[in-house]
Formats: C-alpha cells, structure tokens, sequence
C-alpha cells in the first residue's frame, strides 16, 4: 500500500531536519529514507561506506560513480585537488548539476569533498585558503543542498611548538566560512604534518569552539606510533564528523599506506563497533593512498573492489551493514 501524502510530508520534513541540524549527518539521511517514522531509524543505525576519488586519478567522476555503486558502495569522496576534474572553479553550473544527477541516480550519498590546505600559512596565503574552503562548500551545496558534504583537508607542514598559536588563529577563520556556509570543516591529523597526535587537533578544536569545525579520524596515522586503538578513540570521537579507513605497515623506519584491510594492521571491526556505539552518523570512507596509486601497476576498479570486499566485511562483523 503506498505511504499516505501526510506521513511522506512528514519523513522528508524529520529527515531534512536531522541533517541540516547536525550539518554531516549523511547516515540520518540513509536511515531516514525507508523508514516511516524516527523511531525505526534508530533501531537500526547505518554507517554509509563511501570511496574516495583520490584513488580514481584520471577517471571521469560521472563514468566512476556508477560502477561504484554497482559494487555496492553508498557514499563517495570527490577530490577537489587539481588533476582530479572536480575543481570548483572549474564545474560550469551544467556540470555541476549533471554530476549530482549522476549521484541521485546511482542512489551515492556524497560523503566529503577532499582538499589539501595548509593550516599553517601567513594571512595573505589564508585569504586564498579561506577562499578555496567557500568555493568547496558552495559546491557541495549544489551537488547535495539537502545533504551537504563534509568538507576535509590535511593541515600541512611546520612545528607544532612553535607555529600552534597561529594554527588556532587561522582555524578560527576557517570556522567563520565554515559558519557562513553552514557547511562542517573537518582536519585530519596526519603522521608527518605539523598536527599529527589525537592530542593536537583536540587542542585545536577546543581553542576554536565551533560546532562547524570537526576532525576526521584516521586510525593509519597512529598506528605503530605507541597510540593504542581505544585510546586515540576516545580522544577524537567527539569530534569525529568523518572516518577515513586505510592499512599502514612499517618498512624499516617508514610507514608505508596500504589498501584498508590489505595487511590486517588495524582492528577495523573494533573502530565499527565503536562507532556503532556512540551514534556515529558519519560515513566511513575507503582511502587509496598515493603510495598505492602512483605504483605503475595500480588498477583503480581493483583497488576499489578490495575496499569494498574488506571493510564491507568488517561492517557486517560489526553489525552496522
């Protein structure tokens, strides 16, 4: 029997609420949008899983995203660094809407928008970076006005010591943008940039203390660096408004990135059920390193499928899939 006009009116009314309220909540999209009622979604909470186009380096976005979908994927990553075909700057107002037709199509919650901004920068380098960050989330509302994406960077180089004040301070910028376009900023601490420790980036968003800038966790960064799972958890979780997945090993003195699930490094299935329990309701996004893209021999459709195979996987252990 088809659902009356008043109890559609009212789904579409409680899942445009949740997700502009929280601002990143792809997962209340997905858990609202079969569902009648509120109290059915939270029976049963779902954790999209989303690739990211990093790893797609040369393949057309609209050619992509349905082959990522047919493997099974809910969410995908685009990539806003040059070379990858989705600057902003350089989407006409006709390719952006034929790229979100392509994801309402093939059924893709656009999950995040990734950029790389250095932090750390003078003023006159932050006017740009400011700049870049509107131009990100301007896109991502017309490519997903009623779920907008996370927009996520790395933080670039420098000494934490000594250049912290002014991370805090330019931070603070990206928070203003991040406001005035309603859209969340999410920074990921990364092993060999100025912020690389849980402890770091709690630092920094406490000192900023905006509901708009968020982190992004990424267990590969602390791995093999005397961080435990649970511990770097508990710090960031919080905070977390995106989860990035991929495998890390040590080779000599130098960690080296691999595929998620890859080399059975990281307990993926314990960070699931951690998120699982504390409501997450971001997405949870496959990362294909550049250690493993630039390699001569790296298939994107392959990488993708072991992704997908791996943490598909691990979700279903951990009871979120």
């Amino acid at each position: 029997m088809a659902k009356s006009t008043q109890s559609i009116e009212r789904r579409d009314f409680l899942l445009t609420a949740a997700i502009r309220g929280l601002g990143f909540s792809l997962a209340t999209k997905y858990a609202l949008a079969d569902t009648g009622s509120k109290s059915e979604a939270t029976a049963k909470p779902t954790i999209p899983l989303g690739f990211g186009l990093y790893g797609a380096k040369g393949k057309k976005p609209e050619e992509f995203l349905p082959i990522l979908s047919a493997m099974g994927f809910d969410a995908v990553e685009l990539c806003l660094i040059p070379g990858w075909g989705c600057q902003p700057q350089e989407l006409s107002a006709g390719a952006r809407r034929q790229l979100a037709k392509v994801l309402r199509d093939e059924g893709l919650g656009l999950a995040s928008l990734l950029e790389h901004i250095d932090l750390g920068t003078d003023e006159a380098k932050q006017k740009d970076a400011r700049q870049q960050l509107r131009r990100a989330a301007e896109l991502g509302q017309d490519l997903s006005p009623d779920c907008p994406p996370v927009v996520e960077t790395t933080m670039g180089g420098g000494d934490w010591e000594k250049d912290r004040t002014r991370l805090r301070d330019n931070l603070g910028g990206w928070a203003d943008v991040a406001e005035a376009t309603q859209t969340v900023i999410a920074v990921k601490p990364h092993r060999s940039h100025v912020v690389d420790r849980p402890e770091q980036a709690v630092w920094l968003l406490k000192q900023v203390a905006s509901p708009w800038i968020k982190v992004v966790y990424d267990y590969s960064h602390y791995a093999f660096r005397d961080l435990p799972l649970n511990e770097t958890l508990d710090m960031l979780l919080p905070y977390a408004a995106f989860v990035h997945v991929k495998d890390v090993v040590m080779n000599g003195d130098r960690a080296e990135f691999r595929l998620p699930g890859e080399n059975g490094q990281i307990d993926f299935v314990s960070i699931f059920r951690r998120l699982k329990k504390a409501n997450y309701r971001g997405a949870v996004c496959c990362e294909v390193s550049s250690m493993v893209w630039r390699k001569p021999d790296y298939d994107p459709l392959v990488a993708a499928q072991t992704c997908y195979r791996n943490i598909a996987a691990a979700m279903r252990q951990a009871g979120i899939r």
